[in-house]
């Protein structure tokens, strides 16, 4: 049975997870699998995870990208996603990338 249900979305505030709760890995992983948005709390980062970092990593990793206001569906790459952030261009519309984080974050594993 499903830990969550479609009437648990309705609320405008992102549900929050503890990285330290012992049952996270399960609850948010199913949630975030969704597409719904999600805060995390108790990350122990390492590192600078800005654009820089993810265009360096993954830049060439192909990704689909969905605007957010339309609905639209394109073939991009992580590099190409993130090197929008450093354009004008990019406030007049919103994306996000629709991909599974494991696929290219945890390749090689």
């Amino acid at each position: 049975m499903p830990l969550f249900s479609d009437d648990q979305y309705i609320a405008r505030e992102p549900r929050r997870f503890s990285q330290e709760s012992p049952d996270f890995t399960e609850q948010f992983l199913q949630y975030w699998s969704l597409g719904k948005p999600a805060v995390v709390t108790g990350v122990k980062q390492q590192g600078v995870w800005n654009p820089q970092y993810f265009i360096k990593a993954y830049g060439s990793t192909p990704v689909k990208l969905e605007n957010c206001e339309t609905g639209e569906v394109k073939d991009s790459t992580v590099g190409e996603f993130f090197l929008t952030f450093f354009t004008s261009d990019s406030l007049s519309y919103i994306w996000k990338i629709k991909a599974n984080f494991f696929s290219f974050c945890y390749r090689g594993l």
